[in-house]
């Protein structure tokens, strides 16, 4: 081979080489030829400047939003104030017990608890009287609100339109009224009956505060309190004598009495 071809074989096979990437060694050394990229690996460049990291003591819990809890009005609710009711004080009847007085001769019905009164005044009073034995009996007005129904309030006849009136130490809520129509008392040295002797109510009206009235009709022969309905308040009550029973006894009878006695009236509160 000449030296002219041998170049030429030597430049074609450097190429090949080349294209393979391998190196070739020429008369001066070895020369290194860069290997061709590969698309399908992208080259991804590394950060210059590297991220910090937050140090946990940097971490601070007021900078973290904490929940909220949802704030809660209170109204407040009206305050109503009752006013306070006082029940009136009841007076208690002689004795303790609503009967008549320990020892009192006749016995007697039971009298209902009534409340306080204050006052009593009437429009009349028949003068006193004496028992069997002497012994002198007063018919004031405060006897119908003793609690005693052995004793009485007294007039005498006729007695259409005389009034009993009553004071109460203030406005008083009442229930019931009533009364016992006569003289509920046997003599106790005689044993004489006064109911019969004297006559008895037949008829009354109660009068109120504000207007307010109503008309009873009593039992005769009934010996105890005899009550009516009224629902009413009032510091006053009046007792108008509308109608009585006769007595038992006729004119000529020496037993005949010609009074109208009532031996007590209830006031019942409610």
């Amino acid at each position: 081979m000449s030296r002219r071809s041998s170049i030429a074989h030597a430049t074609v096979l450097a190429a090949a080489l080349a294209a393979a990437g391998c190196t070739t060694e020429s008369s001066r050394g070895l020369h290194a030829v860069p290997p061709a990229s590969n698309p399908a690996e992208p080259t991804i460049a590394a950060p210059t400047d590297p991220i910090p990291l937050t140090s946990p003591r940097d971490l601070r819990l007021d900078t973290v939003p904490q929940p909220t809890t949802p704030r809660t009005t209170t109204t407040a609710l009206p305050v109503f104030t009752l006013p306070s009711v006082t029940e009136p004080p009841f007076r208690q009847p002689s004795g303790g017990s609503g009967q008549a007085p320990a020892g009192a001769a006749g016995g007697g019905p039971v009298i209902p608890a009534s409340v306080a009164v204050s006052a009593v005044k009437a429009s009349c009073q028949a003068p006193n009287g004496n028992q069997a034995d002497g012994t002198v009996i007063s018919f004031a007005p405060q006897n119908v609100v003793d609690g005693n129904p052995l004793t009485a309030w007294r007039c005498a006849s006729p007695v259409n339109g005389q009034q009993l009136t009553v004071r109460l130490p203030g406005a008083t809520r009442l229930a019931r009224v009533g009364l016992i129509n006569g003289y509920t008392k046997t003599d106790p040295s005689s044993g004489v009956d006064r109911y019969v002797e004297n006559h008895r109510i037949k008829k009354v009206r109660w009068d109120f505060d504000g207007g307010h009235s109503i008309i009873q009709t009593l039992r005769d022969g009934v010996r105890e309190v005899q009550l009516i309905d009224v629902n009413v308040r009032t510091k006053r009550v009046t007792l108008t004598i509308l109608a009585d029973y006769d007595s038992s006894f006729g004119r000529t009878s020496n037993r005949r009495r010609d009074f109208l006695p009532i031996s007590e009236i209830s006031l019942i509160g409610g």
